[in-house]
């Protein structure tokens, strides 16, 4: 499950691997690739950030899926909060005893 945002859905990318010297270069080399399309997005006053927006998300988020995959969710053992004061409290009377 992923968190949305309005109407679209906010992905999570694996950015840990940009640390490492080689995913960082193949990641730069790829967006650099696709950048192109960036340099054609129009320069009149009248254009709509919105769309400018668009003409970017599309590249980096391709760009991200390609060399970084996606965040997998591990899910966490679900410990009752009931238990973990209940264990106390015998701990508790036990060395009162």
């Amino acid at each position: 499950m992923y968190w949305t945002s309005g109407q679209t859905t906010i992905q999570r990318f694996k950015t840990d691997f940009l640390r490492h010297a080689n995913k960082l270069n193949e990641f730069n080399i790829t967006l650099n690739n696709r950048s192109h399309i960036l340099l054609d997005l129009p320069k009149e006053e009248e254009t709509i950030m919105e769309d400018n927006w668009k003409g970017i998300k599309g590249p980096l988020t391709s760009t991200c899926h390609e060399v970084l995959g996606r965040k997998k969710h591990h899910h966490k053992k679900y410990i009752p909060v009931g238990n973990s004061s209940q264990d106390s409290r015998k701990e508790g009377q036990e060395d009162n005893n």
